[in-house]
């Protein structure tokens, strides 16, 4: 499967719609194509949040009753009042129009500010990590072999370092897409928990304090050093959290503390 059937593919094989055969070629092209993978993930935290943030209202019986006037005349009666079945369908068609029409209307409305949207990203990406069966690209223990790994793959390399022996061990590494880029995501293992460190290069004299939040089970900090912004994010504690954070600043090189 090339690159343009593939990205053609993608939200049929969301939908489960792909045959047996077309889905385990589309599956075997994302394993080997970044940009594919990465427009995969993108529909997928896309879907993920309309899903997450919609609001759902049932059609009047009068829609799903118009909707079957307009279709098609099947001998002398029309389809819809014939077959039971169609009727059921129109109004489940109507229903599911309604809904989507819905969801794209209330998502976009309700666009939080800048922190607060990458926050909602950086968590679709976390949670689709681990749902999905892509947690890593590179799945490595050993920093010498997951930070040269991003090199060209991104504007920046995420800070790889081993801290296994303070409790959080090095799992990989993982190309990701939030805020509008491709980044790269670190991940950790905590006890039985992941974390998923993200950065990227900040903005021009951009620099933010140590912030943190609280969605949904997971907690989020993020903060820039250097020139660099930092997102880590997890259902470990806050507190563990913290500590983690306090490792990647000691583990940085000087200049990016200052």
């Amino acid at each position: 499967m090339d690159c343009t059937t593939a990205l053609a593919s993608i939200s049929a094989y969301l939908d489960g719609e792909l045959a047996p055969r077309q889905a385990t070629a589309f599956e075997e092209h994302l394993q080997a194509c970044d940009r594919c993978r990465m427009e995969f993930r993108m529909e997928q935290d896309r879907s993920a949040a309309i899903r997450r943030h919609a609001s759902h209202f049932r059609a009047p019986s009068s829609l799903a009753a118009r909707v079957g006037l307009a279709l098609p005349v099947q001998g002398p009666r029309r389809a819809w009042i014939a077959d039971r079945r169609l009727r059921r369908a129109a109004i489940a068609a109507s229903w599911l129009i309604a809904a989507v029409l819905s969801a794209g209307l209330t998502y976009y409305a309700a666009t939080p500010g800048h922190h607060e949207q990458i926050a909602a990203e950086v968590i679709a990406a976390h949670r689709s990590s681990l749902l999905a069966d892509h947690l890593t690209d590179i799945a490595s223990s050993d920093p010498r072999v997951v930070a040269p790994w991003f090199e060209g793959k991104t504007d920046l390399a995420p800070p790889a370092a081993s801290f296994a022996a303070a409790g959080y061990a090095l799992a990989g590494g993982r190309l990701d897409y939030v805020n509008g880029r491709p980044v790269g995501a670190v991940v950790y293992r905590h006890r039985d928990r992941v974390i998923n460190l993200f950065a990227w290069r900040a903005k021009a004299g951009e620099r933010l304090p140590v912030a943190a939040l609280s969605r949904d089970g997971l907690n989020v900090l993020y903060w820039t050093r250097g020139g660099t912004e930092f997102w880590a994010v997890s259902d470990a504690g806050l507190a563990e959290l913290t500590a983690f954070r306090d490792l990647v600043e000691r583990a940085a090189p000087a200049a990016a503390r200052s």
